[in-house]
């Protein structure tokens, strides 16, 4: 084989290896039981918090992003709006719930749990969507409520 070809295919290799280096893997998971489970957990602490009336755990729960989007303390300011409207807070029961958890050059765990929250005066539909980066703590990244109740 002459020179030319020779160096030809080395630069072809090369450039190769640089793009499948250049490459993210990354791998997806949906629904895993333990992904679940941790995001349950955070749900109890949340819940717990709104029991307790700790409203500054909660505001501690949430992630910068969404402070950022809604202001400071505005997980805690709509649960005491809801509490005005519809009582104080006696149970909750998760409805549906699901997961995706990827791995890779960026590790994130997304989490949403659809909630029937039980209060003095009725029910309310909550949706809570949780986010976890890397090894870091899970954190609220949004907090729904809907009810005809909240409308008075």
């Amino acid at each position: 084989m002459n020179l030319k070809i020779q160096r030809v295919l080395l630069l072809y290799i090369v450039a190769i290896g640089l793009t499948i280096s250049a490459c993210t893997f990354s791998r997806t998971y949906v629904d895993r039981a333990d992904d679940t489970q941790e995001g349950k957990q955070v749900v109890n602490n949340f819940y717990n918090n709104i029991s307790n009336n700790n409203y500054d755990a909660l505001d501690l729960m949430t992630s910068g992003a969404l402070v950022n989007t809604a202001g400071k303390n505005a997980v805690s300011k709509i649960v005491k709006l809801i509490n005005r409207k519809v009582g104080n807070y006696k149970s909750y029961l998760i409805v549906d719930s699901n997961t995706t958890r990827t791995e890779g050059s960026n590790n994130k765990t997304i989490f949403r749990f659809k909630v029937k929250v039980a209060y003095q005066h009725g029910t309310v539909d909550e949706v809570i969507g949780l986010e976890k980066l890397d090894d870091l703590d899970i954190k609220v990244i949004s907090y729904n409520a809907y009810s005809d109740l909240l409308i008075r």
